[in-house]
């Protein structure tokens, strides 16, 4: 019996807004479109079956990969993931606009202050310690909390006014320490090898201090940097970036016939590669073998840089780009350091799910 295809062409318009995964979390649609008939739903159940299928596959040839670039084979590796990633890496370009703006953090210590910023510490430490006027709580504030409390009017006028500060543009590191290091001092990252310096940021400044994990009580500088140019950047999001995209252009069958490999399985391929890529070292650092072959792969292709998901800020994105080196000028080619600002860590927050041992949530609510 042939399948209904007005029927499968409505359920589609039902599903076309999933973030271009349209076979992924598509049961709770179902509920959504009249007249679903027993041979539409037998249809999207293979598709969905498929689907999983695949993302098995490509988690075996992941670990497969990982296993061989450990173990085997260090920069020379031959692998089935390898291959369908050489193929498809081109439909993971997208353009990193001109002026561009993200965010570099990192734990600055009080030695490590300029003299003007222990000019103001030096000041605001005075200044607290006038305690007639204060209340009982406010007395036990540390030299952070006061300045974080200080009113406005007060700050310009005592602080920014009189101690010449109204053109500060670094409050925490200066312009070279909020760049990247230089290559003699580059220890390994998820992107990079050792000796091999990129410049890790991220889209906003919670991601940013979220990516070095700071602790309770701690300061950290984070620099404001903005691009100078264009850059390609290879995202990792592959969902994100298909709809600006050459791909849309041409037809699943030209895609097919191109890459050897259909466009769903693609979108597979790099949505499941994407939280591998983003996926914490877990302080093992051979962790990074795998993702650093692929970052110097991706380098090796002509991108300028690389976009993929903060695995430890939900929404956030992490951006590393490849060249750090310097013109004429002594300043960055492709960026630009804007300033820093120093912000204290007040709270990290952490949110759990009990797995070992299960209760009876009926009797949870009775006891």
């Amino acid at each position: 019996m042939p399948l209904p295809w007005d029927e499968i062409s409505k359920f589609s318009k039902a599903v076309a807004d999933i973030d271009l995964q349209i076979f992924k979390a598509v049961t709770p649609y179902f509920q959504k479109v009249d007249k679903i008939t027993p041979q539409v739903f037998t249809a999207f159940y293979h598709i969905m079956k498929e689907e999983y299928s695949y993302k098995q596959a490509v988690l075996r040839m992941w670990d497969a990969f990982v296993l061989e670039i450990k173990t085997k084979n260090r920069y020379f590796p031959k692998s089935e993931f390898l291959d369908i990633f050489k193929k498809c890496a081109s439909v993971a370009k997208c353009i990193l606009k001109k002026d561009s703006t993200f965010f570099r953090a990192r734990v600055i210590e009080s030695n490590q202050f300029s003299n003007i910023v222990h000019s103001v510490i030096d000041t605001a430490i005075e200044n607290s310690r006038d305690y007639e006027n204060k209340e009982f709580s406010e007395k036990s504030m540390d030299v952070w909390d006061f300045i974080f409390k200080l009113p406005y009017n007060i700050w310009e006028l005592e602080y920014l006014t009189s101690q010449q500060l109204e053109n500060v543009e670094f409050w925490g590191f200066d312009r070279d320490g909020s760049d990247a290091p230089p290559s003699e001092n580059a220890i390994q990252g998820r992107v990079n090898p050792p000796g091999i310096s990129c410049l890790y940021a991220a889209n906003s400044v919670n991601t940013a201090i979220s990516e070095i994990q700071p602790s309770i009580g701690q300061t950290v500088s984070v620099g404001k940097i903005k691009t100078l140019k264009d850059l390609n950047i290879f995202d990792f999001r592959f969902s994100k970036i298909f709809k600006d995209s050459d791909f849309l252009d041409q037809s699943v069958v030209e895609i097919k016939k191109q890459k050897g490999i259909s466009i769903g399985k693609i979108a597979i391929f790099f949505n499941v590669l994407s939280e591998l890529f983003s996926r914490p070292a877990m302080g093992n650092a051979d962790n990074y073998y795998a993702t650093q072959y692929l970052g110097e792969y991706i380098k090796e292709l002509g991108f300028d840089g690389i976009r993929y998901k903060s695995s430890l800020k939900k929404g956030g994105l992490n951006i590393v780009l490849f060249d750090t080196s310097r013109g004429e000028d002594k300043n960055p080619k492709n960026y630009k350091i804007l300033g820093s600002s120093v912000y204290k860590i007040a709270s990290v927050n952490i949110s759990t799910m009990q797995i070992f041992p299960k209760y009876d949530p009926e009797n949870t609510k009775k006891g």
